[in-house]
């Protein structure tokens, strides 16, 4: 809260170094705020991001697009907070401008990825077998380095159809 109010002050009397010092705070506090389970640093966020949206004079301050991008990658934790969802109905352009963040992929939690490039992001093989997964078994198991394959039984690492090289689940937009 205190570096919210800050940066206020900041981009008040037009003190640009500072903005971009309090913002390189802002920024590493942000993430262990919101890694964190308490909900007392959560909260501590939520009134930061009150203070940027009511008091900061321009709506494309760094600060605000830095509130806006950890809303975006931490939606799925704060869409359950009361406080959350009441800033959004106060202050309509913030849900906007979370609405259409680049990095929201609504409903699209992140992609397979081949780990040489090709273009090839579809469904993971087993590398025993060659047998495609099911979607839903495909990203149930996305975070688990080995799998057992349903149709031979081996334990096995997700291939790329194309080069069967290693694949990556990469999260995107919406994550937790």
């Amino acid at each position: 809260m205190n570096h919210a109010k800050l940066y206020v002050a900041a981009e008040k009397y037009q003190i640009q170094d500072l903005q971009y010092e309090v913002c390189s705070n802002m920024d590493r506090m942000i993430g262990i705020s919101l890694d964190r389970s308490h909900s007392s640093d959560v909260n501590g966020f939520l009134q930061a991001l009150r203070m940027i949206n009511a008091h900061s004079f321009d709506r494309q301050n760094i600060a605000r697009k830095l509130m806006v991008h950890a809303c975006v990658m931490n939606l799925r934790k704060l869409q359950g907070q009361p406080a959350f969802m009441s800033l959004l109905r106060e202050f309509g352009r913030l849900g906007a401008d979370i609405i259409g963040h680049r990095d929201l992929e609504c409903g699209v939690l992140g992609s397979w990825f081949c780990s040489t490039g090709c273009d090839d992001n579809g469904r993971p093989r087993c590398h025993h077998c060659g047998a495609l997964f099911n979607v839903e078994h495909a990203w149930a198991k996305r975070h688990e380095g080995w799998w057992v394959c349903d149709h031979c039984l081996n334990e096995c690492q997700p291939i790329c159809a194309t080069c069967a090289q290693r694949l990556d689940w990469i999260e995107r937009g919406i994550t937790g």
